[in-house]
């Protein structure tokens, strides 16, 4: 039980790390960069670091949520010229 209670002290840890490194993200030089939101997968809208210089006549905003790990491989390596075969047979070996 001991451990247990260990484990979960070091997940807490973690997580509170965490949260400190995205809070410190938002603020750096003295200017503090706004959160926006983007939109999520199924519509919910995800929190991301703003732009941290705001234009009056173009402002910015985020049109899309960045790409998952790995989301545009298939993409990517057709516009290299990677037929669909080999493509799911770098899949298949865990090469992509």
């Amino acid at each position: 039980l001991e451990k247990l209670d260990d484990y979960a002290t070091a997940v807490e840890r973690e997580r509170a790390a965490r949260a400190i490194a995205i809070d410190e993200a938002l603020v750096w030089d003295g200017a503090t960069a706004a959160a926006q939101d983007a939109p999520g997968e199924d519509d919910r809208p995800i929190t991301l670091v703003g732009q941290p210089v705001t234009l009056s006549r173009t402002p910015s905003r985020i049109a899309a949520r960045p790409p998952d790990f790995g989301e545009q491989t298939a993409d990517i390596l057709t516009e290299f010229g990677f037929a669909a075969d080999e493509i799911a047979g770098l899949k298949a070996r865990n090469v992509v």
